[in-house]
């Protein structure tokens, strides 16, 4: 029976890993072009007459959002490496029942937990496991016949 929690935060941090850095790398450019544009329009309309007038204004508008999404950033981060582990948990345990079953092991039926993603793909992993663990019995007892023959 599977289990219903995962107590690891990261299960495969190649995949995952790349995850967090593209949304990393999404919010900066977010924020970049959002301060950019704020601080354009700040120009147009306030008209500052210095550097310092321009930073002020730009920061009263800007600054709370600012720092809310600064304080939001790591609520979403682990939102997105949860989420992959619907993908990434699955794909780990096929490709390690895969590596398994290749390598001449029994392999017992993969059940996936509620939630995640690629049952179809599970269950046809299990047919086939299912056909390779039968055939190399029959080829094993094809086999041990031949060899009590001679």
């Amino acid at each position: 029976m599977p289990q219903d929690r995962r107590y690891r935060f990261f299960i495969d941090r190649e995949v995952q890993g790349p995850i967090i850095a593209i949304v990393s790398i999404y919010w900066g450019y977010c924020l970049l072009s959002v301060s950019l544009m704020l601080t354009i329009w700040t120009m147009f309309v306030d008209r500052p007459s210095s550097s310092f007038a321009l930073l002020e204004s730009t920061w009263n508008r800007g600054g709370p959002a600012l720092i809310g999404s600064i304080l939001l950033l790591p609520i979403v981060l682990f939102d997105c490496v949860r989420a992959s582990h619907r993908i990434v948990g699955p794909a780990l345990r096929l490709r390690n029942s895969m590596k398994k079953l290749a390598n001449g092991e029994s392999v017992p039926p993969i059940r996936l937990r509620d939630g995640d993603h690629w049952v179809e793909f599970a269950d046809e992993f299990n047919r086939l496991s299912e056909q390779v663990t039968r055939e190399r019995a029959e080829f094993a007892a094809a086999h041990q016949e031949r060899s009590i023959a001679s």
